[in-house]
């Protein structure tokens, strides 16, 4: 992943299951060929759903960590604001396909 200043964020993981245009699950625990990652940091698994309702789409993020401590180190972090920027970009971009 590379961010708009150029960083670089390497983040290795698989997907889990993927359902064109309905659901999207990954997890941070495994790597390639389903073998256990060597030192998961801060390891999760995350699910994204998105069903038609009407003119309308509901999308839904969850993400699963292991313990509380997890979780909370990941929203000091900032991840929970990530993810709302990410919802953002995405309606955005939704919206440019109209």
């Amino acid at each position: 992943m590379r961010g708009p200043d150029g960083g670089i964020s390497d983040n290795p993981g698989v997907f889990l299951d993927v359902v064109p245009r309905s659901r999207i699950v990954w997890t941070s625990a495994l790597v390639a060929q389903w073998r256990p990652a060597d030192n998961p940091w801060l390891p999760m698994t995350a699910y994204i759903t998105m069903n038609d309702e009407g003119d309308f789409t509901r999308y839904v993020a969850k993400v699963l960590h292991k313990d509380k401590a997890s979780r909370d180190q990941h929203e000091e972090m900032g991840f929970f604001d990530g993810w709302g920027t990410c919802m953002t970009q995405l309606e955005a971009y939704a919206q440019s396909l109209k």
